[in-house]
């Protein structure tokens, strides 16, 4: 499929051709055969940084990059639909070459969705009676629509900016990532944006196990899935996590408390590039980029023979380590503004609770600042928090080794993050009258965390 008009209507501008683009699409271009920007569309200035720059009269490398463009160029042949990376988001767009006759004048690009979860929300939004077979399309989509990028990873300290750039690095080859910090530092979200940053993988899948929370004797058939009959109550053929991210990434979180046993099959899928469903005896291709992350210290795991170590040595060659909260303190004014804007958040921070907040340890990292805010959010709606508001929850840093059980006037005292945690989602629930899906987007998490947080503790 190509458009053939002529030329002087191509080069119009202010014609209809550039009404339709600029009302019709969430973006739309048109570049002569030079790859010089002869329109740009108003919609799509919503998209850059900055709405005032000039973009006509630009070569479109300028702008963005690996777009579709070269090849519908290069063929005379257009493209239709494609999944194409703009500003790390996955979306929707097409190509379509522009001739004068036998003339190739140039082409066309329109992006009909910026993001290709607003094609989920619509699917979602289809009445039960129509929606046919759309839910496997919702499920398809889901896999592929990577959920961050480097952009969701807040914070602009020099150790931050640091290894943000290193796993940038890191994301661009196809040798498996370590990562290794503490609970709440953000590892999912680096391992889903380096997931993102790679041009072979972004597109396909990104499938997490958190390899903490499956059962030992469930573990083998969750990574590489089972044949019909391999076992009592296998009516019928799944897929592991390794098939469905074929061609995409795997995250293997918490690898650190993967059963023994399964480490030397993990190692024989890294070696090898190989697997066998269980019950199977086919060899099936890992083609799959393996990112692992811990809070464990794997080399003394493997020197206590608790974690093998020529699965740490072939798993370390990328090995990143996220920092905590309390080594970028000044990231937390930023952080604190960020959650925020995200829950639309009615309240305010004294300065010197904000003060408070960074002079504080949070051994929980990063979420337990996120969870802190929310807390606040729902329960402090409309206000000013104060030092003491702060510190009713959180003790000051300098404080916290002298503070004895004595003192139980604080109700937070003396209290593990998980005891707080179980706290505050306890009280966003009420707070929300039991609606899940309020209570998950108040506390700033998915739906299905959510509920497993609520079995967890029992609420």
């Amino acid at each position: 499929m190509n458009l053939n008009i002529k030329k002087e209507l191509f080069f119009e501008r202010g014609g209809l051709l550039d009404k339709i683009l600029d009302s019709t699409f969430d973006r739309a271009l048109i570049i002569n055969k030079h790859k010089e920007i002869i329109f740009f569309s108003e919609s799509s200035r919503r998209y850059v940084l900055d709405s005032n720059q000039r973009y006509v009269g630009r070569k479109l490398d300028e702008i963005v990059q690996n777009t579709g463009f070269d090849e519908v160029l290069r063929t005379g042949e257009s493209d239709k639909g494609i999944i194409e990376q703009l500003d790390g988001e996955l979306a929707i767009a097409s190509h379509i070459p522009v001739f004068d006759n036998d003339e190739l004048l140039g082409a066309i690009g329109m992006v009909y969705f910026s993001n290709l979860k607003e094609v989920n929300a619509l699917i979602a939004k289809l009445p039960a009676n129509i929606k046919g077979n759309s839910g496997d399309v919702y499920h398809k989509i889901s896999r592929q629509t990577s959920a961050y990028t480097f952009k969701d990873y807040v914070g602009k300290a020099p150790i931050v900016l640091e290894m943000i750039e290193k796993t940038k690095r890191a994301a661009l080859s196809n040798l498996p990532i370590l990562f290794i910090g503490e609970t709440g530092t953000g590892k999912e979200i680096l391992a889903n944006a380096a997931h993102s940053h790679n041009k072979e993988t972004f597109s396909n899948p990104f499938v997490k196990i958190n390899c903490s929370a499956i059962p030992d004797d469930l573990m083998e058939a969750e990574l590489f899935g089972y044949e019909k009959g391999a076992f009592t109550g296998a009516t019928s053929l799944k897929k592991g996590k390794f098939e469905v991210a074929y061609k995409g990434s795997i995250l293997l979180d918490e690898i650190g408390d993967m059963p023994y046993n399964m480490q030397a099959k993990l190692l024989r899928v890294l070696e090898e590039k190989e697997f066998e469903r269980v019950g199977g005896n086919i060899l099936i291709p890992a083609q799959t980029r393996i990112i692992a992350s811990t809070n464990a210290n794997l080399e003394r795991l493997s020197f206590e023979k608790k974690f093998r170590a020529d699965l740490y040595y072939r798993l370390n060659a990328l090995e990143i380590h996220v920092p905590p909260l309390r080594a970028h303190p000044s990231d937390i004014p930023l952080l604190i503004e960020y959650f925020m804007t995200k829950n639309d958040a009615k309240i305010k921070f004294s300065e010197a609770a904000i003060k408070a907040m960074v002079a504080y340890s949070w051994p929980g990292n990063v979420r337990q600042l996120r969870n802190l805010i929310n807390h606040f959010s729902v329960l402090k709606e409309g206000e000013t928090i104060m030092q003491s508001d702060v510190e009713a929850i959180l003790q000051p840093a300098e404080t916290k080794e002298n503070h004895t059980i004595e003192n139980t006037a604080n109700p937070y005292v003396n209290k593990t993050f998980d005891v707080i945690e179980k706290e505050a989602i306890a009280s966003v629930l009420h707070a929300c009258d039991g609606n899940r899906s309020l209570a998950a987007s108040k506390l700033a998490i998915s739906r299905s965390t959510l509920i497993r947080k609520i079995k967890q503790y029992h609420l």
